[in-house]
């Protein structure tokens, strides 16, 4: 019987210490504060075989509440989006308007009024990788 309570001792020790470092090992160790305001990128690309691109990157402005976002193939084509941060790596945008017409009646459309959320999971000085759904993307400062 004594061998017996050791073995289940020792069992639930090392189960609490494998919980706790398990635990320790998902706290963030990065500071989002310079993803906040500034000036950033990221690429979209097409693999579709459809149209005469492949890649495009898409500068973003982003300031307290507002974030613009320029696609290069059409720099007077501007997305407006309010931003707001839930956390110190968690944000939301919100469609306000797109400068093109069509473009914002179709952003309208399908993004209805919901929010997008996004995550940052890891940074550098430069660049940070965000979550939004299922999707992860690598996001540039310039």
């Amino acid at each position: 019987m004594t061998k017996m309570t050791y073995s289940l001792q020792t069992i639930i020790a090392w189960a609490f210490i494998m919980t706790a470092i398990m635990s320790f090992q998902k706290i963030k160790t990065f500071n989002c504060e310079a993803y906040k305001k500034g000036k950033f990128s990221k690429f979209i690309y097409n693999n579709t075989g459809l149209g005469h691109w492949t890649r495009q990157e898409i500068f973003i402005e982003r300031d307290d509440s507002i974030q613009t976002e320029i696609v290069q193939m059409i720099p007077s084509d501007n997305i407006i989006y309010r931003i707001k941060w839930t956390e110190d790596c968690k944000y939301k945008l919100r469609f306000i308007r797109a400068t093109n017409a069509l473009a914002d009646s179709i952003i309208r459309y399908y993004a209805k009024p919901r929010d997008l959320k996004y995550v940052i999971q890891q940074s550098s000085d430069k660049y940070y990788i965000e979550k939004n759904r299922d999707k992860i993307d690598t996001t540039w400062v310039r």
